[in-house]
């Protein structure tokens, strides 16, 4: 998956997933007086979505003026300019298990007690009157 932004016909940033997960764009209003907060931005961002991993992406974030044109193009597969931000959840410090093997063991056990508590439901339809 690949996406080119250009603002005011000018590109700004290619972006790229490999493999399964999302990519998006963002065109986001703020205006939050009460905060001070007014802002217009665009920025491009990705999750990649692996079998025991989710990888999030964010490129550089533009801002915008009114009368501005901000230009999606969907590319395909191909070169991309490296992501400003990638944060891996296997790095998050509120993840559950440090060690991927122990985590990888536990989802494991947890499939297998799922598909023996199915089989009982199963068996109990079975046996049991409604």
């Amino acid at each position: 998956m690949r996406l080119a932004l250009k603002v005011n016909g000018s590109p700004r940033v290619v972006a790229a997933v490999d493999g399964p997960g999302y990519l998006s764009a963002h065109l986001n209003l703020c205006e939050r007086p009460k905060d001070n907060e007014y802002s217009k931005i665009v920025r491009l961002v990705g999750t990649q979505t692996l079998e025991t991993e989710t990888v999030r992406f964010e490129w550089p974030e533009f801002d915008l003026q009114v009368g501005d044109i901000a230009e999606l193009s969907l590319l395909n597969d191909g070169a991309a300019d490296p992501p400003s931000t990638v944060r891996k959840s296997s790095e998050s410090p509120h993840n559950l298990f440090s060690h991927p093997e122990l985590a990888r063991e536990v989802l494991s056990v947890i499939s297998d007690f799922e598909s023996r508590l199915m089989q009982m439901l199963d068996k109990s339809k079975a046996v049991e009157s409604a």
